[in-house]
């Protein structure tokens, strides 16, 4: 134990409850020596010591080393660029994620209108409402208007239903 009524701080009245920590410190250990030369003249040199290297030993005449007769040349490493994280998009403004939605949009449906020309995609049925019946059906609605027309109010009634359902699902202001 340690003596610590030498000490200015020391309070007698607290001698019986001190505990003194006792820390054991590691003793230090040291490499071997020439360890990391023989790691690092592996790919230099055939032999096991540095007394036996001899000029014929050397690695140095094959066309993939690291050392030539003149120059030691670095390990070429891979780009750090590919190890780091892609970086993040810039954020848009509201307005400005507007226009770019109204444009792809408009891209999206260009496209798809390209195609019907080239008949790549059937074009769309016409629209069929009671206004345009004969116009859109033609000769069909002219000659047998009793049998198309159930179908169109069928279809009708169909989007009435769709839109009933779409009024529904809105949310409310509340």
């Amino acid at each position: 134990m340690t003596d610590y009524s030498k000490n200015l701080y020391f309070d007698p009245n607290l001698e019986s409850n001190i505990v003194v920590p006792f820390k054991i410190s590691q003793a230090l250990r040291f490499n071997q020596k020439g360890k990391y030369h023989t790691l690092g003249d592996r790919g230099l040199t055939a032999a096991s010591s540095y007394q036996a290297i001899a000029l014929e030993s050397l690695l140095i005449s094959s066309a993939d080393t690291i050392v030539t007769h003149y120059i030691q040349h670095s390990v070429l490493l891979s780009p750090r660029d590919e190890l780091a994280p892609p970086m993040a998009p810039f954020r848009l403004i509201k307005k400005e994620q507007k226009k770019d939605r109204s444009q792809r949009c408009a891209e999206g449906l260009k496209a798809g209108q390209a195609r019907f020309p080239l008949h790549q995609v059937p074009s769309p049925p016409p629209k069929l409402k009671k206004s345009n019946l004969i116009p859109v059906l033609g000769e069909e609605a002219v000659n047998d208007l009793v049998a198309v027309e159930p179908p169109v109010n069928l279809k009708i009634k169909e989007h009435q239903c769709y839109l009933k359902a779409t009024e529904e699902c809105k949310l409310t202001k509340e």
